[in-house]
């Protein structure tokens, strides 16, 4: 750990006790983990492999390879990694004041950051939902991955990957902004409200897609009731929670047929389908091949493909 500057301090895969006093990433290895009631600092939850399981008071994340969450300051949750998921995490914790200093350089004229430049800002206020891990954000946490492990990581160079990737975390908070202005409401709270409210329930639906979920289940999550629940998901994702669900269960099944050995009824089951033959259906119209097919197609590319890559 290295004393960047009298405020801020940075650290990789400290003990446990010191995660909360510096800007923190820790890189975890498959194993057992479970937490409860774990009050954090501002931080960026993704993984490399696998999945891990988050649960706030207001619903649950299963975050994997293709997703990450934000938890704002002072949130508390409960984690779960199980070690059969063989899940490898990447975690990011921020200091107090580091990512409201970050929001306040890019916000504020120069002429006010030469008069004052160690003036307290007030830090944003994140969506705390499931994000898609895309592009050059993706690319940056591959990056910090990557080179934490090298033998020739400086300190120096840990500091930079978190000025690095709050300007990223503030990038992506201005489009979630974006995003939000464009919700069906009429007042600026009202919309920001909604938008929390339902995507706590779309990714409630994301991570239990497994379990038998109704709309008024769904609609529970989201604090609102059904019938307003329905057609305010439907305006802000242009899909009904039920067509949700299902193109979720049949994301997983391609997922698994591709990189498992589970006969097809096993995955049938295991994703929350009822029926082999409605499964075997639904999957034909979305991917134009039955299961079986879609697997013996998809063979001889994974078997091709290069010992670095995945499917």
């Amino acid at each position: 750990m290295v004393a960047a500057s009298a405020r801020y301090r940075f650290a990789v895969n400290p003990l446990l006790d010191n995660v909360l006093h510096a800007n923190t990433v820790l890189h975890m290895r498959p194993g057992d983990y479970h937490i409860r009631g774990f009050r954090t600092f501002l931080t960026l939850k993704s993984v490399v492999e696998g999945q891990a399981n988050y649960r706030t008071r207001h619903t649950r994340y299963q975050v994997d390879d293709g997703s990450m969450v934000i938890f704002n300051h002072g949130q508390e949750y409960d984690s779960d990694f199980e070690a059969r998921d063989r899940t490898e995490a990447l975690t990011f914790f921020f200091q107090p004041g580091f990512i409201a200093d970050a929001a306040r350089s890019r916000e504020e004229t120069d002429a006010a950051l030469l008069d004052d430049p160690v003036r307290r800002a007030q830090p944003p206020l994140f969506f705390e939902r499931l994000y898609p891990k895309t592009g050059p954000f993706a690319a940056l946490l591959d990056e910090i991955r990557i080179g934490i492990s090298s033998p020739g990581r400086t300190a120096s160079w840990v500091e930079e990957q978190f000025y690095r990737l709050a300007d990223a975390l503030l990038g992506l908070h201005e489009i979630t902004r974006r995003e939000v202005e464009r919700f069906p409401a009429c007042r600026a709270s009202t919309r920001e409200e909604l938008y929390r409210r339902l995507h706590y329930a779309r990714d409630y639906i994301h991570t239990c897609y497994a379990e038998p979920l109704t709309v008024q289940e769904i609609a529970n999550v989201a604090c609102l009731s059904p019938f307003h629940f329905q057609r305010m998901f439907k305006l802000a994702f242009s899909q009904t929670p039920m067509n949700c669900l299902q193109a979720r269960r049949l994301d997983v099944a391609r997922k698994l047929l591709l990189r498992t050995e589970q006969d097809v009824t096993s995955i049938c089951l295991n994703v929350g389908f009822e029926s082999l033959g409605s499964f075997s259906w639904l999957f034909r119209r979305k991917f134009g091949l039955s299961p079986r097919q879609f697997r013996a197609a998809a063979r001889p590319a994974v078997v091709a493909a290069p010992a670095d890559c995945r499917p």
